[in-house]
């Protein structure tokens, strides 16, 4: 097994590509906007990814490449902000942000052919854009937003239609990780602690005293999380009630986390 880490470079250049197995070391790519930093990225494999591209607060960039980052077609969209993306499979994905207008809402996007089409599907918050969304699978889901004041982490079972709120703003939610539709991960409270649950967030608690800018689990039991600050890795073995250093080169702040696994 074959673990490629990609950590993806927020407010950077994008400098990765994934055109062959064979290839070692970074390859400097091209970007659709290269005046506008890049909020997220994902890859559903090695070839077909997304990254979004925002201008605060009134244009927003979803941009697919299907050649390993080569070339990139873009889709615009006019009074978003747009600052996550999540892919479940090949056609169904989200993406979230807010929408400058006079109240500015958390807005939620969906599309259901790989990106080809977009369409708003529900505003879950007043006034606040949302930081970051994931879904385990089409139908449950969860945003968050950081915000001290109507801030807090939502969960849907409806595709995004509807949310309850499961986290208030004292949490200050900013980064969300699901295994499953039952366990996951939030990292809150300025980025401080991580929150566990087991039972699809109806309950969180903290494993242990560890924090930190963006956490991804491969299992129930591995995991990585990047140290506050973005100065250090971390990994645990047994679901984050334990965590010991990674040795490499401290990432960069703001960078995300992401695994792929390639079987031989």
């Amino acid at each position: 097994m074959k673990k490629l880490l990609l950590l993806e470079l927020c407010f950077l250049f994008l400098t990765t590509t994934f055109q062959s197995d064979n290839m070692t070391g970074w390859v400097q790519q091209t970007i659709p906007r290269p005046d506008l930093v890049i909020s997220d990225l994902q890859f559903l494999d090695s070839l077909t990814g997304f990254i979004v591209q925002s201008r605060n607060p009134d244009t927003s960039f979803i941009s697919k490449t299907t050649d390993g980052g080569n070339s990139w077609l873009s889709t615009q969209f006019i009074h978003q902000y747009f600052t996550s993306i999540k892919f479940v499979d090949n056609n169904t994905g989200y993406c979230v942000g807010g929408e400058n207008s006079p109240y500015a809402p958390g807005s939620v996007f969906r599309t259901t052919n790989g990106g080809s089409n977009w369409f708003l599907v529900s505003y879950v918050t007043d006034f606040i854009y949302l930081n970051d969304v994931y879904f385990p699978n089409k139908d449950t889901g969860w945003v968050c937003c950081d915000f001290v004041i109507g801030g807090g982490l939502w969960r849907t079972t409806n595709d995004g239609l509807s949310w309850q709120l499961q986290m208030n703003d004292s949490y200050n939610p900013s980064k969300i990780f699901f295994i499953n539709s039952n366990t996951g991960w939030v990292i809150g409270n300025a980025q401080t602690k991580l929150y566990k649950t087991t039972n699809c967030g109806v309950n969180w608690f903290l494993p242990s005293n560890v924090g930190g800018t963006d956490v991804f689990f491969a299992t129930l039991d591995t995991g990585w999380i990047i140290g506050g600050g973005g100065n250090d890795l971390n990994r645990t073995t047994n679901g984050g009630y334990n965590w010991f250093s990674v040795n490499i080169t401290p990432p960069p702040a703001e960078s995300r986390l992401f695994f792929i696994y390639n079987r031989r």
